[in-house]
C-alpha cells in the first residue's frame, strides 16, 4: 500500500476525548435552560396564584367598604325633609358610588376568563 498514511492512535483518542467533551457540554446546557423555563413556568404560576389571592381579598375590602358606607348612610339620614343633613351622612352619599364602581371592578377582575 503505497498511499496508507500512519494512524496516530493518540491522536484519534484525543478527537475523541474532545468529541465527548462537547457533547457533555452541550447536554449541560441543553438541561440548564430546560431548567431556567420550567422554574420561569413555576415562578409565572405561584404570581398568578397570587394576584388571585390578593384580587380576591381586595374584592372583600371593597364588598366591606360599601356595606360600610351604605350602613353610615342609613343609620344618619334625615328622619324628616326639613332636617339638615349632617356630616356622615353626606360623607357616605358622596362615597357610595365609587365604592360601588371599585366592588364592581374588583368583581370584573376576580370572574375574568382570559386571565394570565
Amino acid at each position: 500500500m503505497p498511499f496508507a498514511t500512519p494512524v496516530d492512535n493518540s491522536t484519534i483518542r484525543s478527537r475523541i476525548a474532545r468529541a465527548r467533551m462537547a457533547s457533555q457540554e452541550l447536554e449541560r446546557s441543553q438541561h440548564d435552560i430546560v431548567s431556567m423555563r420550567i422554574a420561569q413556568r413555576e415562578f409565572e404560576a405561584e404570581l398568578a396564584s397570587w394576584k388571585d389571592v390578593m384580587q380576591w381579598g381586595l374584592y372583600l375590602a371593597a364588598l366591606q367598604i360599601l356595606m360600610t358606607l351604605e350602613h353610615m348612610r342609613d343609620d344618619n339620614a334625615p328622619k324628616d325633609p326639613d332636617e339638615p343633613w349632617n356630616d356622615a351622612f353626606c360623607t357616605a352619599v358622596r362615597w357610595i358610588p365609587e365604592a360601588r364602581m371599585f366592588l364592581e371592578r374588583m368583581s370584573i377582575e376576580c370572574i375574568r376568563s382570559d386571565k394570565r
